[in-house]
């Protein structure tokens, strides 16, 4: 892959781990801690950890040529990083302010958000190599 393309993959992702991060917080938060205040500053948080989020991301983009169960474990990892730091960040800003019911309503949204953006991720990139196949079956072809 292109290194030019790699860097596109690389922040159309970063965007929709930031998009899935803020979207769980705010949906949840907007349910469950309405009377909630924070700073306006606390909207650049999500930019900052979509970089944190990436960083299990990283092999996806140094190395191409990875088996299913390097994938499986790569995105397990992310995951987990991404519960993880979004439920401490939740912690760490609001700690006693919202219920033990929000944590648990920001840990299934994220399994949902995350689901989805798998399954858009994978998506497209089924139809890049459907795209791509379709080029050179017709480049065969017209060979023949």
């Amino acid at each position: 892959m292109k290194s030019s393309k790699k860097w596109e993959r690389f922040w159309i992702d970063y965007l929709l781990v930031q998009m899935e991060s803020t979207l769980s917080i705010a949906t949840i938060g907007s349910f469950f801690a309405k009377d909630v205040r924070v700073p306006f500053y606390y909207f650049y948080i999500p930019a900052i950890l979509g970089l944190v989020y990436m960083l299990p991301c990283a092999i996806l983009y140094i190395k191409e040529d990875l088996s299913i169960k390097q994938v499986i474990l790569q995105r397990i990892v992310e995951w987990v990083l991404i519960e993880a730091a979004t439920l401490w960040l939740v912690w760490f800003l609001l700690g006693n302010q919202i219920s033990n019911i929000v944590y648990i309503a920001i840990f299934v949204s994220i399994i949902i958000l995350d689901a989805l953006t798998y399954i858009i991720t994978d998506r497209r990139d089924k139809k890049e190599v459907d795209d791509l196949n379709e080029i050179l079956k017709e480049m065969k072809e017209q060979e023949e």
